[in-house]
């Protein structure tokens, strides 16, 4: 391998950097299954992502980046699992930079376990079709956990109408505390037996509100006659990720029911719902990534409203020995 020397994140300098080798690395330009390289900046602005040691850089003699790992390192009380986002430049890929980039990755997680007293556990992903990416993986001990799949849906007119079961109204959620304590607490509730869930606090929820390409009509929610949050269905349209792929595209980020409301058609009615408020957006298709083991069989839901699988991403663990 060339000579790389590898270096900390420095900042916003490097965005534009980071952006250009992911688009080199990878055209489709997303990072997993629904997420873009468009929302790297907010993904590296995260307040508590410990950028100065979650992420390294590697760069060749004349400075030229040619390698990315990020890390996203969340806490359980049994683990401390780590996500791996992880790019090399196609000149360097075959090298060992990749097992260099991983190395560091679970040095890293390492790390955190002993800290914590927890063990370590790190995950990364993979679309099915990079067979050497998954092969790089699979020598550093990973294993085949979940597969997600990227569907996508484009025939408007095929919609169904459905009314709101009964008992039960839909309306937006506001930005006012109470919604967002009680949306907090049904995203939890609605996703807590799902595979690897990990619980979300108010300030994130903020945070994703915040975000500059939030609409509030799209963030819906079914409201029982008693006023408990039942169902939530939370779309999102990223004009940057349009312009860069020439799409006109919204996704499906959040679809979920509260487990003491499920079985009573409020799963279906949300993801109708949202798909038409995306439609009246002026988009001329819908996505979401979906589970292909839900033990909810979301991906059956999809597939019965003209959903088609787009492609695979497969998510790779593993267990690190401290």
């Amino acid at each position: 391998m060339a000579t790389i020397m590898t270096r900390p994140y420095l900042g916003a300098k490097d965005l534009s950097k980071i952006t250009n080798l992911v688009e080199v690395s990878n055209p489709t330009g997303y990072l997993d299954g629904d997420t873009s390289v468009c929302e790297l900046p907010a993904m590296l602005a995260e307040p508590e992502s410990d950028n100065s040691r979650n992420i390294r850089l590697w760069e060749d003699a004349n400075g030229n980046l040619v390698g990315f790992g990020q890390l996203l390192v969340f806490h359980t009380p049994e683990t401390v699992d780590g996500w791996l986002i992880f790019f090399t430049h196609p000149q360097v890929s075959g090298d060992g930079l990749e097992s260099e980039i991983i190395d560091w990755a679970e040095r890293r997680m390492r790390w955190l376990g002993r800290e914590q007293q927890l063990p370590a556990v790190l995950h990364t992903d993979v679309r099915d079709d990079t067979l050497s990416r998954q092969a790089w993986v699979e020598r550093h001990g990973f294993h085949r956990d979940r597969a997600f799949v990227t569907m996508k849906h484009d025939t408007p007119n095929t919609l169904e109408s459905r009314p709101m079961p009964e008992g039960f109204t839909l309306r937006s959620v506001s930005q006012n505390q109470a919604d967002i304590k009680a949306w907090v607490d049904l995203f939890n509730q609605s996703f807590c037996d799902h595979w690897n869930h990990h619980d979300i606090d108010e300030a994130t929820l903020q945070r994703w509100l915040s975000n500059p390409h939030n609409q509030s009509d799209l963030n819906l929610i079914a409201v029982s006659s008693r006023g408990d949050f039942a169902a939530l269905g939370y779309g999102y349209i990223n004009p940057e990720e349009n312009a860069r792929t020439g799409e006109n595209v919204g996704w499906i980020k959040w679809l979920g029911t509260r487990r003491n409301f499920r079985r009573r058609g409020l799963g279906k009615t949300m993801l109708l719902a949202t798909m038409r408020q995306l439609y009246s957006k002026g988009v001329e298709a819908v996505k979401l990534s979906v589970d292909a083991d839900s033990s909810t069989k979301a991906m059956s839901l999809y597939q019965s409203v003209g959903f088609q699988p787009l492609e695979t991403w497969i998510s790779y663990t593993n267990a690190l020995y401290l």
